[in-house]
């Protein structure tokens, strides 16, 4: 069964960039609306990429429902912050993101939050910013929003609100883990989170009591709009199951290559294309989950295009269901360039579930091995996994190992 079509309309600063990176796991990349994350962008797409779109995250507003709304089959989901936290994490994010360069004047070290609350040129996104995203007419149009921040419609409260009730799970950032149990109840996906947050460049300090009071005057209507948001995060939904899409084809091997949908944590987005495809580990042990056949032995190969640093392959391990198992290394010959292959042969399983793990002793970035700015922490670049039965002839010689599950 594949995952449901989706549109998330990400309002910023609200964690969405944790949750789309867990929700897209479900999906392979030509499922993904990667191509485009804006309206500008959005405009510059062709009907070959967005037929086979099922999964739609960016930062459109609801207004993007005027194009993946119900009538072509997708359930919208919604993302909320506590009003006051947005706008200082708006304010810090245009203090240090290196990416989104649009107000440069706040890069001042003496322009303050107090003034942000202030300036002309950011009031949208500084009053009910929220509200303003969920604002669009989905009823009286069908034409794409346009404009300078054709993401914000002018505020409708009660179309807001309408917005939220269509939406099949509504969450608030301050619960995200609760929000991702209720995307797995609801809409039977597959949401590991992890502990890691993107994109924080909060800085410490107090903010001033009569500064945060300001703010919320400032965000009177998105904090009825989050407070709705709070009572239908807490709402009960008819249970959605769905198969993991990483079972056993009609000859029985189970095939996973970086691109495709998968159950699992611990990993990026993938990068690269074609037999370059990969994912990197972002936690010293990341894993995949597979549907097996119960009673079958397996021959696992792993592929691993590279290590950050070749001290890292020293390092590597493999858990199978929780236990160590030994591995052997494929010849590179016979790996034919795709940098490492490493090989498990697991005697009879007595389950139908299985988890593939694959640690690294330590995470390092490329600026710490050469001369770089890349500092992201990574482990293994994982590019494939085929899990064999042991009946059928292995696609490489054979292999042996010290000891095996």
């Amino acid at each position: 069964m594949s995952a449901p079509k989706i549109v998330f309309p990400h309002v910023m600063k609200t964690a969405g960039t944790s949750l789309i990176e867990a929700l897209q796991r479900n999906y392979s990349t030509k499922e993904i609306l990667s191509s485009a994350s804006t309206w500008s962008q959005f405009r510059m797409q062709t009907p070959d990429t967005l037929s086979p779109v099922r999964f739609v995250r960016g930062h459109f507003g609801s207004g993007i429902l005027r194009v993946f709304g119900e009538h072509n089959g997708f359930t919208p989901i919604c993302l909320l912050r506590d009003p006051v936290e947005r706008v200082i994490s708006h304010f810090w994010h245009y203090k240090s993101a290196s990416d989104d360069q649009r107000f440069p004047f706040m890069r001042n070290d003496a322009f303050t939050l107090e003034e942000f609350l202030d300036y002309p040129e950011v009031q949208y996104l500084v009053c009910n910013y929220h509200t303003a995203n969920y604002s669009a007419d989905l009823v009286n149009s069908t034409d794409l929003p346009d404009g300078p921040v054709p993401e914000v419609s002018e505020l409708n409260l009660s179309q807001a609100r309408e917005f939220l009730d269509q939406c099949a799970c509504v969450g608030i950032s301050e619960q995200l883990d609760r929000f991702a149990v209720q995307l797995e109840y609801v809409l039977g996906l597959h949401v590991a989170i992890g502990a890691t947050r993107h994109r924080s460049y909060a800085r410490g300090g107090q903010v001033a009591a009569e500064t945060l009071a300001k703010i919320r005057r400032l965000n009177e209507i998105d904090y009825e709009l989050y407070e709705q948001a709070k009572t239908l995060s807490q709402r009960q939904r008819l249970k959605r199951s769905r198969q993991n899409p990483n079972g056993p084809d009609p000859t029985g091997v189970i095939l996973w290559r970086a691109g495709y949908p998968f159950w699992g944590a611990g990993w990026s987005n993938v990068m690269g294309t074609g037999s370059d495809s990969h994912i990197w580990s972002c936690q010293t042990s990341a894993d995949l989950h597979f549907n097996v056949a119960s009673g079958m032995q397996y021959t696992v190969l792993i592929g691993v295009l590279r290590f950050v640093a070749p001290v890292q392959a020293g390092g590597f391990s493999v858990y199978v269901n929780g236990s160590q198992v030994s591995y052997a290394t494929v010849p590179l010959q016979v790996a034919k360039g795709m940098g490492h292959v490493y090989a498990v042969s697991l005697k009879y399983l007595d389950s139908t579930h299985l988890s593939l793990a694959l640690r690294v002793d330590d995470l390092m970035s490329f600026k710490d091995v050469a001369n770089d700015t890349d500092d992201t922490k990574r482990g293994l670049a994982l590019t494939m996994v085929m899990l064999i039965p042991n009946d059928m002839p292995v696609p490489t010689p054979a292999l042996k190992t010290d000891t095996s599950v």
